[in-house]
Order: C-alpha cells, then structure tokens, then sequence
C-alpha cells in the first residue's frame, strides 16, 4: 500500500532447458514396453505389456497420487494385456484424476500415468 512506504520489485528470468531423448513415449523401461489405452479413459484402461526377457512373474499395479495401491494383479508371462474397469481392490469406483500403473518383472520396474475422467 502506498501509505505504508515504497516496496520494490526485483524480477529475474532463468533459462530452463529441458532434456528430450529418443524414446518414444509408451517406453519408460529400455526392456520393459507398457502401452495404455485409451487414455484418458472412461469406463475401462487396457494395459498392455511386453518385457525383453523371460520372466516368472509380473506384478501389474494401480497407484494413487497419494502413493497408494489400488489395485494389483499377478501374470506368469512377460508379455499379455488386461483391463482395469477403474475400480480399487474393494470393488469401488475411483474418482476422477491422475493414476500410475506400475509393471515390476522383479529385475525392473516401468511407471506410466494414466488419467481417470468421469
């Protein structure tokens, strides 16, 4: 406020450079491929996956923003699909917003976001 004195402003500019690579964007693992769609989705998200390398089991899960684990499922192959129809493990719905689905093969892990809109 003017009566209370002079406040002055000091405004700087930093350049930010932000890093790009060549892989392409349903590639977050160099072996493990994860594709999800449609996304966003509504009512239901096909995950799809392909690892690099033989394995025993793959754990699929379903996280939160909060970092909770929603939903989870257990495959025998390193590649396949399945459908998660946006429900949590108790069979309720989940609200709008942003998920990660995260595939483990036990050597490595993948993330990927994905967006609920109701």
């Amino acid at each position: 406020r003017p009566d209370e004195g002079e406040y002055g402003f000091s405004w700087y500019m930093q350049k930010l450079t932000i890093p790009t690579s060549d892989i392409e964007h349903d590639q977050i693992s160099p072996s493990i491929y994860v594709k999800l769609y449609p996304n966003p989705f509504n009512p239901e998200l096909n995950i799809s996956w392909s690892i690099d390398y033989d394995v025993d089991e793959v754990d699929i899960s379903v996280y939160n923003t909060k970092g909770q684990k929603l939903k989870n499922w257990i495959r025998d192959s390193s590649q396949g699909s399945l459908t998660w129809n946006g429900e949590n493990s108790n069979g309720n719905k989940c609200s709008s917003g942003l998920y990660y689905i995260k595939i483990n093969s036990g050597k490595e892990s993948s993330i990927s976001k994905t967006i609920l809109l109701k």
